[in-house]
């Protein structure tokens, strides 16, 4: 085995790891948060739909507990950028069109 093709596999388990530590930790702080919203994305991050979980939303207007929005924001932000799903959503694009129409 050549230097290189050690070192890429290497990568490849330490990426692996990283990837499912993060998950880890994501769905502790879901079920520790116990909200409906943080519930629903521990199950589809269980499920695998990564989309669900990186594109969840919540409307600020709709809170009357800034300790409940805490929650909820933290919720949907926690996973929003993780870069290791295919989504299947080009972000350089979604990103460059929201920046254009901002």
């Amino acid at each position: 085995m050549t230097k290189r093709r050690a070192s890429c596999r290497a990568f490849q388990h330490w990426h692996r790891r990283v990837k499912n530590v993060s998950v880890d930790v994501a769905l502790s702080i879901y079920d520790a948060l116990a909200t409906p919203l943080s519930l629903s994305l521990s199950s589809a991050l269980r499920e695998g739909r990564y989309l669900d979980v990186v594109s969840a939303g919540l409307n600020p207007l709709t809170y009357d507990d800034p300790d409940s929005f805490r929650d909820d924001y933290l919720a949907c932000e926690l996973m929003s950028k993780f870069p290791s799903w295919d989504t299947g959503v080009d972000r350089v694009q979604v990103a460059l069109e929201k920046f254009q129409n901002a």
